[in-house]
């Protein structure tokens, strides 16, 4: 069975709240023994997110400033954190000895290919820590991905904010 140590992540529900052993040790070998159909899902996800925001760009610039309100600005924040997850969440599937050559492959691959995309969307400081959360989470990714890597390790360095990024 897979422990908390062998998938990162688990340690803390969505809301940060610290999980029981026996809780991170349930959710960590789910990601494995179903990690077929979550890679899967995961990469699909990451297309979806990548088609839809130049809907949510089209969206930011539509509206005056008085228009966009503060659900609008707290969606969009929501959205962002969103995108910055499923691509942190992808990089570091990447490195899991426990999943297959092939889910690995695919999910370095839906991180490299959408990298540019995303990191557009998400603020500069956001980008900035997002690179750090892969590092830290993956040591491993930039030699088992060199090319891969290079492309996420580009378009996180990206300092241009237009459109979504410029959100305060």
């Amino acid at each position: 069975m897979a422990g908390a140590g062998d998938v990162p992540g688990f340690a803390a529900d969505p809301a940060g709240q610290a999980q029981s052993p026996a809780i991170v040790s349930l959710r960590a070998a789910n990601k494995v023994k179903y990690q077929d159909e979550t890679t899967l899902l995961m990469d699909a996800t990451i297309r979806c997110e990548a088609l839809h925001l130049p809907f949510f760009e089209s969206s930011w610039n539509r509206f005056s400033p008085d228009e966009r309100t503060a659900g609008f600005i707290a969606n969009i924040h929501k959205s962002q954190a969103g995108f910055a997850t499923i691509l942190l969440s992808a990089a570091t599937d990447a490195t899991l000895p426990a999943f297959t050559k092939a889910n690995r492959d695919l999910s370095m691959s839906s991180a490299s290919t959408y990298a540019d995309v995303i990191a557009k969307a998400l603020p500069v400081a956001m980008r900035q820590t997002l690179k750090t959360q892969i590092d830290q989470a993956a040591p491993g990714l930039a030699a088992a991905y060199p090319a891969q890597y290079a492309v996420i390790a580009k378009a996180l360095a990206r300092t241009d904010c237009t459109g979504l990024c410029t959100v305060p």
